[in-house]
């Protein structure tokens, strides 16, 4: 008698597969195999032809106002998940708007802050505070962080 069985498991970073076997004659043969995927760890990278990714500094910037998380996450190209976080650290929505300030995590390990273009107050829209702040840059009396 002879049984053979495939058993796959997803282990979070990828799909591992066992294989086994058990033969049934005068003797009792077991055989295992495991076998792990050829790469278990996909690059942690993020790539856009929209938005300017700077590696250096680690921020997104030439967002648009009122871009949503869903818009974004359509414009940029990774192979990890992307997790996006507001001002306080709250996960953000598919419909949430992104604002400057806020952060993109890809994968484990990367975060990026995101900047909104002429978003100063961190909104995501440009507003009448927005152009009073900006006021305040040229004049000397506010500096942008």
């Amino acid at each position: 008698m002879n049984f053979n069985i495939d058993i796959f498991k997803n282990i979070g970073k990828g799909l591992i597969s066992l294989t086994g076997q058990l033969e049934y004659n005068a003797n009792v043969l077991e055989r295992v195999s495991i076998t792990e995927p050829e790469s278990t760890n996909e690059a942690e990278k993020i790539t856009s032809e929209k938005y300017d990714i700077n590696e250096e500094e680690k921020y997104i910037s030439k967002i648009a106002p009122k871009t949503t998380v869903a818009q974004f996450k359509e414009n940029v190209t990774t192979k990890q998940a992307l997790v996006f976080t507001d001002k306080e650290g709250n996960i953000l929505n598919d419909n949430d708007i992104l604002g400057t300030g806020m952060k993109v995590k890809v994968g484990e390990t990367l975060e990026y802050t995101l900047i909104v273009i002429r978003d100063i107050d961190g909104d995501g829209e440009i507003t009448i505070n927005d152009l009073a702040q900006m006021k305040l840059v040229i004049i000397g009396l506010f500096e942008i962080e």
